[in-house]
């Protein structure tokens, strides 16, 4: 049984100007520990031939913990988004489910997807991703632990990026809740294991979980902060017309 739970190609949206998105080039996945024999023969039937380059958004000790498995002839790039976390941003998760409730989990995403636009780790790390994206023919797989917030965030601005409609920007999103199904079942059970119950259980559930209104919360973030969204990847995370030009070129047909 495959333990890619979350990998899917960002290709077939429709597009800028009557375009699609490349089936093939862009994938995104949760991380890539405990691989099978099948997973490994997906990651060589999607490199197609080409380089894959693996762009991990996690913490190193999220990496020492759930290291990736080797994949042969694969470029491993480390881009730590949320590393100002650390300068209390956001409450260390260990801390927090101490307290956690519900009401104050679903407080805790929103703040988590404003972050993603005020901390410069983010911007650092997503402009640097964007920029990884541009360099040459090569299939791109990305990812952080459950590949819902972190890469979720990042699709997203691949998409906006290319032309893809706000709609499909949030199917695709959301397409997490089926594919994570089953990661967020055996992370509820850990917790279980640990002696979480009651509101800690209910709190657990909405950190595991996606909702439209999370990334919704980014583009607000993005609109009130920086009038629209291309002054924020021009003005933000410091693209320039001409690698915008570049990832148009490369990923769509």
């Amino acid at each position: 049984m495959s333990n890619l739970m979350n990998l899917r190609d960002l290709g077939g949206y429709k597009a800028a100007d009557g375009k699609i998105v490349k089936p093939g080039w862009l994938f995104r996945s949760n991380h890539l520990m405990g691989l099978t024999e099948e997973d490994f023969n997906k990651l060589e039937a999607i490199a197609g031939g080409r380089e894959l380059i693996i762009v991990d958004f996690r913490r190193p000790r999220e990496l020492k913990e759930v290291p990736n498995d080797d994949v042969k002839d694969a470029v491993f790039i480390n881009l730590d988004v949320i590393s100002d976390a650390d300068n209390g941003i956001i409450v260390k998760l260990q801390d927090f489910l101490e307290y956690a409730t519900a009401r104050l989990a679903e407080e805790r995403m929103h703040s988590i997807y404003k972050s993603f636009i005020h901390m410069q780790s983010a911007t650092k790390s997503f402009a640097e991703f964007l920029r990884i994206c541009t360099k040459g023919e090569r299939t791109i797989l990305f990812h952080c632990h459950h590949g819902k917030d972190r890469t979720g965030f990042a699709a997203m601005l691949l998409l906006k990026i290319l032309g893809v409609s706000d709609e499909d920007i949030y199917d695709d999103y959301l397409k997490t809740l089926a594919g994570g199904a089953k990661m967020k079942e055996e992370i509820l059970k850990a917790y279980q294991g640990k002696g979480f119950d009651g509101e800690r259980m209910e709190a657990a559930a909405v950190l595991n979980s996606v909702k439209r209104e999370y990334l919704e919360t980014s583009f607000k973030t993005i609109e009130a902060e920086y009038g629209s969204f291309e002054n924020y990847i021009k003005l933000g995370l410091g693209i320039t017309d001409e690698e915008i030009k570049k990832l148009k070129e490369l990923y769509l047909e």
